[in-house]
């Protein structure tokens, strides 16, 4: 017996055009927000259309894709990854919420 199995209906127009997040928040007035991602992350879909949302509304945002790292990579303080995050964190930090970029 041959079952045939069509595709979701949007499968390919889903990823040429993402619906917007549930809450489509703009950071007029607020510092910019980072995002910090990895393609291994399950969850990379999520910062990645955020990050679209706000530079297409004209925020400012920072993206910082970390390649072959899981979920939250940076809480593991050996890994030399969680290192450059970390000082990434920092410097945007003090470029954003000090004013400058020491």
């Amino acid at each position: 017996m041959h079952v045939a199995v069509a595709p979701p209906p949007d499968v390919g127009r889903e990823r040429q055009n993402p619906p917007p997040p549930p809450v489509c928040p703009t950071s007029s007035g607020l510092a910019p927000p980072l995002f910090i991602p990895s393609p291994r992350d399950m969850l990379l879909g999520g910062p990645t259309i955020l990050d679209r949302h706000f530079l297409n509304a004209g925020d400012q945002t920072q993206l910082i894709v970390f390649e072959g790292l899981p979920h939250a990579f940076w809480n593991n303080a050996s890994l030399p990854e969680s290192k450059e995050a970390d000082h990434d964190m920092a410097s945007f930090f003090r470029k954003y919420l000090y004013g400058s970029a020491r």
